[in-house]
């Protein structure tokens, strides 16, 4: 689970060079002694890095955080079957701590 978080922030790292690369590349663009098949390749390259941010950014929505696949996991064990097999050790586990509270208040 730690390996996806970590993935998660790597496309945030990966993203924003990817802002960098688009920002970058129009400012080359933008200069005024830059021949037409340099402004051709500034514009693919610009393109290229839009492209694959989107891309990363649809994977970052869709990939879940660390606390979401704990929950999953969680919510996967958590089933009416061994709720009912535990409540009633739960049952018992509050009421002993209730007796232990109730000895240290005397």
């Amino acid at each position: 689970m730690s390996v996806v978080d970590k993935l998660h922030n790597g496309l945030l790292v990966f993203m924003a060079i990817c802002v960098g690369v688009f920002v970058f590349e129009g400012m080359e663009y933008m200069e005024f002694d830059v021949t037409e098949k340099e402004k051709a390749q500034y514009v693919k390259t610009a393109t290229m890095a839009g492209v694959l941010f989107l891309t990363a950014g649809i994977v970052n929505i869709l990939l879940p955080d660390e606390m979401v696949m704990y929950k999953m996991l969680a919510a996967s064990y958590v089933t009416p079957d061994n709720i009912g097999a535990v409540q009633h050790n739960v049952v018992d586990f509050v009421g002993q701590i209730a007796d232990g509270l109730a000895k240290v208040k005397k």
